[in-house]
């Protein structure tokens, strides 16, 4: 189970580490106030670019990069805006460990692309990242202020304290008349985005805001439930040495149906491309095989073997949108099932064909587990977002738990899903 769990956690790792920008939908406001739309390279940056990649058509080869000088504004839609600003931030590290008593306190100005993390009509709240996280806020069209947050150390450096300044200054745009209970949230706020997004929204008012890029409490977005239906094709080989005629026959692929129903569960943010999903599948499967020897006697003799296996398979796996169209999605993944077992037919037939006939017939033979885990790939598209076509196969599981014999399943699988939305 250990080997299983760590190779499908690897597996999950590797759709990570091939995450790149991909071209998604979205448009730009040039410094001229003209709106293009089209298709901006789009990667969930985590540290905020300098320059962008827009097309007009997906499908293009011929590409323009804005500056952070050539544009005032672009927005991902459904997912992040990004402003063009001039601003001054602070530049001391808010990290412990390279907090001293003789650092000082610099500042860097430039003109910067700042994430849009709630705006509104008295308050904007903006992010900024490079080697910390920094926070912006404006009053209307107000100057861009960042809210600060520093780290500072004693003469001997064994204490290291916080400013929290940025509290003070959300307490003046909060200015007289707000709630107790507000006070208290900017009283002990934390210097996050979930923090800041949640106050400043309550200062603008819920119904006079729009918040941007999956920002605040919400890290998930809405659960998707979908039921699904296909066919499998499966097959299975026995290796090893168990004392068994059942190694070495020729096996037969059958075509099975299936039925499954699940969540999806969306990431937002940086994790914007990434689905995790949660399934419970039912199948039945039917394995046959045969083959033609000869006895010790040397007469023919044919022998045939069946397995019924019915199961109940929960799975958890995660999937990468790697291409993005208006209309289709296509993703590749790995995952992992549970799969619960039970076999009706367990059966190996002998008939030597002498005469007569010797028929000898024998049931359970080999022992199998009712609980067995599997890994397997999956591929596919999402289609108008109701519907979705995928392909996925077995690349590891083992139905039995012999020292030197196994019986390894091999499943391939064409779903379609519905969405209900």
């Amino acid at each position: 189970m250990k080997f299983f769990l760590t190779l499908t956690f690897s597996l999950f790792s590797s759709l990570l580490l091939f995450s790149q920008e991909r071209r998604q939908r979205g448009f730009v406001i040039t410094n001229e106030g003209d709106t293009l739309k089209g298709w901006i390279n789009y990667g969930n940056w985590k540290i905020n670019p300098s320059r962008i990649v827009y097309r007009s058509d997906s499908g293009s080869t011929a590409a323009t990069q804005y500056a952070v000088s050539e544009i005032r504004y672009f927005e991902i839609t459904g997912a992040d805006a990004y402003r063009s600003a001039l601003v001054t931030r602070d530049m001391r590290s808010v990290n412990p460990l390279e907090i001293t008593a003789q650092a000082k306190d610099t500042t860097l100005t430039a003109a910067v692309f700042l994430r849009v993390l709630v705006s509104g009509k008295k308050l904007t709240l903006y992010e900024f990242t490079d080697f910390k996280n920094h926070y912006f806020i404006q009053r209307g069209t107000d100057s861009v202020e960042e809210l600060l947050y520093k780290l500072y150390a004693n003469a001997d450096e064994s204490i290291i304290s916080e400013w929290n300044n940025y509290r003070d200054q959300l307490r003046e745009y909060a200015g007289e008349g707000h709630s107790s209970s507000l006070d208290k949230e900017i009283e002990y706020a934390k210097y996050d985005e979930t923090k800041l997004v949640k106050i400043v929204s309550e200062l603008n008012g819920r119904n006079n805001l729009a918040v941007y890029g999956g920002s605040g409490a919400k890290s998930w977005k809405k659960p998707q439930f979908f039921v699904s239906a296909g066919a499998a094709l499966s097959t299975i080989s026995f290796t090893g040495d168990n004392g068994v005629s059942e190694v070495g026959m020729n096996y037969k692929q059958f075509i099975s149906p299936l039925l499954s129903i699940g969540v999806d569960l969306l990431t937002s943010r940086n994790f914007n491309d990434f689905t995790f999903r949660l399934e419970i599948g039912l199948s039945q499967k039917n394995y046959e095989g045969d083959r033609q020897t000869k006895d010790f006697y040397g007469n023919p003799t044919s022998q045939k073997y069946s397995l019924k296996q019915s199961s109940i398979s929960p799975s958890l796996s995660g999937m990468y949108n790697f291409r993005r169209t208006k209309k289709t999605r296509y993703f590749a993944g790995a995952g992992m099932s549970f799969n619960f077992s039970s076999y009706s037919t367990n059966r190996f037939v002998q008939t030597i064909h002498t005469t007569p006939e010797q028929i000898s017939i024998a049931d359970g033979q080999i022992g199998f587990e009712k609980f067995w885990p599997s890994v397997f790939l999956r591929a596919g598209a999402r289609l108008n977002q109701k519907f979705e076509i995928d392909a996925a196969g077995d690349i590891l599981g083992s139905i039995t738990s012999y020292v030197y014999f196994k019986a390894t399943p091999r499943n391939y699988s064409l779903k379609l899903t519905y969405f209900f939305l």
